[in-house]
């Protein structure tokens, strides 16, 4: 009769034990499967999340656009990262965790621009696997002071001279609003009396309408007689 080992294992199992390893847990990662539309100047939600639901408290979380090495935002160590972000996004961007234990992360772009549009991608990453989705973000729309005058503004696209801007806006008619190394046009104030383009003589002195804009020289924002 053979014997029984001290462990009270036969050589047979302590064999099968010792090839066990742990296994490596795979997932995928799951974003939108439509554009995500945004107006310029709102904040966007970019959300994903992974299948099987899985707990990303402890992975790497990095949103990035064409460079790996370049991250819109960084989940990492649990914690954001937010000295590795790439300029254009410091300040802009918090990562909504919520869901984190779940696996579901959504990140926030604030005052989004012309800029943003196109391809996010959200990476994942634990210690023994990594998977990513890609997102797209269009932006609708151009981003334009209120009270915008039609007839008097930058002769280039998104430069244009507003009535409306907080706290600066002129008080009489005749007084101008510079904005720092561009090109713009005198206010022209609303006289309820004919076309805009005729309201205060136009656009220029005397009733003259001016065909270009003429160049300023660089001035803080702010109110000029």
């Amino acid at each position: 009769m053979a014997s029984v080992p001290a462990n009270g294992l036969s050589p047979l199992w302590s064999n099968f034990l010792c090839v066990l390893v742990p296994l490596t847990v795979n997932f995928k990662v799951i974003g939108p499967d439509h554009p995500i539309m945004v107006s310029a100047g709102q904040d966007a939600l970019l959300p994903c999340h992974l299948f099987p639901n899985t707990s990303a408290q402890e992975m790497e979380v990095r949103w990035y656009r064409s460079k790996f090495s370049e991250p819109v935002h960084l989940y990492q160590n649990e914690k954001d990262q937010a000295e590795q972000q790439i300029p254009n996004y410091q300040g802009r961007t918090e990562l909504l965790k919520d869901g984190i234990v779940d696996g579901s992360v959504v990140l926030r772009i604030r005052n989004i621009t012309p800029s943003d549009h196109g391809q996010f991608i959200c990476f994942f990453r634990s210690h023994s696997f990594y998977e990513e989705a890609t997102l797209e973000l269009k932006v609708t729309g151009q981003m334009s002071p209120l009270n915008v005058t039609p007839h008097c503004r930058l002769h280039r696209d998104r430069q244009l001279l507003a009535r409306g801007l907080p706290g600066k806006a002129p008080s009489r008619p005749g007084q101008f609003v510079y904005l720092p190394r561009l090109q713009l046009w005198p206010i022209a104030a609303p006289t309820g009396r004919g076309s805009p383009s005729k309201a205060n003589g136009g656009c220029g002195k005397g009733g003259q309408h001016i065909p270009q804009a003429a160049p300023l020289p660089a001035a803080p924002i702010g109110l000029g007689q």
